[in-house]
């Protein structure tokens, strides 16, 4: 057997069996008829046939050709192996958050996953060195007509979406969440492609608003002046006062407060209680904790994932970069800054060790001073216990050094220390897909056995500590607490089975999220409805909550409490979402045909406007403060 013909049979055989793996992960793939079927796969064959006709003839020549041969070989068969264990973990392809997160991805790999990924390697080398060095070189001759087979195969298949009818078009396009129903099957290379386009465009645009745009953003609460150097910047941050009364009960009043705000990864609302009850005894102690706070519905994640939800969430903004990336050239104000301008500690503790994750980088820009991870909190709380969790510290241990690290500052303040803290704490144990840690307490569930539900649990437990501490200590009477979330719980499969028979829930990556405030100076109602206002407003929402005076600013949240329109905004990816009472609308991309311009796309060109500002570091003039 020729080497042109060994691989023209290997991707044959590989592309079959591809197909096949993709089709069954695919939506309705169950109701999907013969045609749509046999049809279903057609560009991943296409892209397979064009891929093995440069192989089958770069194979015959010298050795660069036939190295050219044996990476093209390398490369179709890793990106399909990507996109596939993407689809059967996700549902989805790879998308540009998971590109610009890609340097985290040892995070989710397991003993099992890195087995699989270094079988993968092993026979991909080992069908190379078969190829090199068992077979003979085909004739020219024959090399020619494969290429020219493989070439006209793959425009017969192509050309055969001609002959299908409308119908069965759009189902196989549904069939394989294509974005153009037309257009045939979204392939896996196509998909990434996409992806990498969408990441590479992300925020390049920037464009004009008039006048009638401009009041429509106003409507939303943002503020967008295009005649100044920075357009952003305002002198106010919340424009009416606090709409909730002074306790008569508060032993110190004008002292001022202590604030902890929980950025808890990846939580929606619709699992936990107290804002459903779909999984009793789930979460009690956050429940509990709810019991002594206002619970605010209707809130939403203004972004994803990680790095873009804390950053937007301190600095109130909509960032540019997934990965962690920051622009060195570009300023915030955040509340790292507001707290420091009124005499505040502020400290910020995670989970993860530093060498592992960009965090302590990106909320550096923030201007936190005190920033503490897994090294940090092992050495100074845990007496450098041994990890519970690969590169982490497990929920359980987070919660342990959080506790201890409150008690020193709690001693410092008993002791004269008058400064007052703002402290963010961010753990890593309810990430998508991460199974509970040694250490961590299962949820007791017979009908319903799952990880996901572990972890959260879990969290809970942890968090429970941390609450019946708090209640007994000093800081109660002088300390906010804020349970919120980074963003809501990645769309993957495994987290849908959970909740799809929750009729209002749509798969995306911005879903409704926890905002329970705990104040012990404010008669605070037990529920607040925020009108589905997002996490872009948590820091004016703080600013207000602490009566801080007005100050120059580029937040473009506003107030959750000074809301007037009923819908909410949020951007990642290079979509942006509507939220609103009728659910989630999306868009991908701006229309400049004026029988478009709807306030989504408005909006998303204000977003696209707002990221063109970060990327020329003008959102914020730390000369102001000079």
């Amino acid at each position: 057997m020729s080497k042109s013909l060994f691989f023209l049979i290997v991707l044959i055989v590989f592309s079959i069996i591809f197909s096949q793996l993709f089709f069954y992960q695919l939506d309705g793939y169950q109701a999907a008829t013969l045609i749509e079927r046999l049809t279903s796969a057609n560009s991943l064959f296409v892209e397979s046939l064009l891929a093995t006709a440069l192989i089958v003839l770069l194979v015959n020549g010298r050795l660069p050709h036939r190295l050219a041969a044996y990476i093209i070989f390398s490369l179709l068969i890793t990106v399909y192996c990507l996109q596939y264990a993407s689809l059967y973990l996700t549902g989805d392809y790879v998308s540009p958050t998971a590109l610009d997160n890609i340097q985290h991805i040892g995070l989710i790999l397991s003993p099992a996953k890195m087995a699989i990924i270094g079988t993968l390697c092993l026979s991909l080398l080992a069908t190379i060195l078969v190829a090199e060095f068992t077979f003979n070189k085909t004739t020219w001759k024959k090399a020619v007509f494969l290429f020219a087979a493989c070439l006209i195969s793959a425009a017969l298949i192509k050309t055969g979406d001609y002959q299908l009818s409308t119908d069965t078009l759009s189902a196989r396009a549904e069939l394989n969440q294509s974005d153009d129903k037309f257009a045939g099957a979204t392939s896996p290379i196509r998909a990434l492609f996409n992806s990498f386009e969408r990441t590479r465009q992300s925020g390049l645009k920037s464009r004009p608003m008039a006048k009638a745009e401009l009041k429509q953003v106003g409507k939303f609460g943002i503020f967008y002046d295009e005649s100044k150097a920075y357009p952003l910047i305002k002198d106010y941050i919340y424009q009416t006062e606090v709409p909730f009364p002074p306790k008569r009960s508060q032993a110190n009043p004008g002292t001022p407060l202590n604030i902890i705000v929980f950025f808890s990864e990846g939580l929606s609302a619709r699992i936990i209680q107290p804002y459903n009850n779909q999984y009793p005894g789930l979460t009690p102690n956050i429940a509990d904790f709810s019991s002594s706070a206002m619970k605010v519905d209707n809130y939403y994640n203004h972004t994803f994932a990680t790095y873009r939800g804390l950053l937007g969430q301190l600095c109130s903004i909509f960032p540019m970069y997934a990965g962690g990336r920051t622009i060195p050239k570009t300023d915030y104000y955040c509340l790292g800054d507001l707290f420091n301008e009124e005499g505040y500690e502020t400290h910020f503790l995670f989970s993860q060790q530093k060498k592992n994750t960009d965090l302590d980088e990106l909320i550096a820009k923030t201007n936190i001073d005190h920033i503490l991870a897994q090294n940090d909190l092992r050495h100074l709380y845990l007496a450098d216990e041994p990890e519970k969790r690969p590169l982490a510290l497990s929920d359980q241990q987070f919660f342990k050094a959080t506790i201890e690290h409150l008690r020193s500052l709690e001693n410092l303040q008993k002791s004269g220390d008058e400064t007052p803290f703002f402290m963010g704490l961010y753990n890593i144990g309810t990430h998508a897909y991460y199974h509970m840690s040694d250490d961590g307490v299962s949820y007791k569930n017979k009908e319903q056995d799952s990880y996901i539900l572990n972890a959260i649990h879990n969290y809970d437990n942890a968090f429970g500590k941390f609450w019946r501490y708090f209640q007994q200590s000093d800081l109660f009477e002088n300390t906010i607490v804020i349970f919120t979330a980074d963003h809501a719980h990645y769309q993957g499969k495994d987290f849908t089975s959970l909740v799809k028979e929750q009729s209002d829930y749509q798969p995306y990556f911005v879903d409704e999220i926890p905002l329970l405030i705990y104040h012990p100076a404010m008669e605070l109602p037990t529920g607040f409805d925020a009108k589905f206002t997002s996490s872009l407003d948590l820091a004016p929402t703080v600013a207000q909550l602490m009566q801080f005076e007005n100050r120059s600013n580029s937040f473009l949240g506003q107030s959750v409490f000074e809301r007037v329109t009923n819908e909410g905004l949020a951007y990642g990816d290079g979509y942006l979402y509507l939220t609103g009472p009728g659910g989630i609308r999306e868009q991908n991309e701006y229309y400049d045909d004026p029988s478009n311009d709807t306030n989504i796309n408005q909006m998303y060109k204000l977003i696209n406007n707002i990221q063109a500002l970060e990327r020329d570091g003008r959102i914020w003039n730390r000369g102001l403060k000079e």
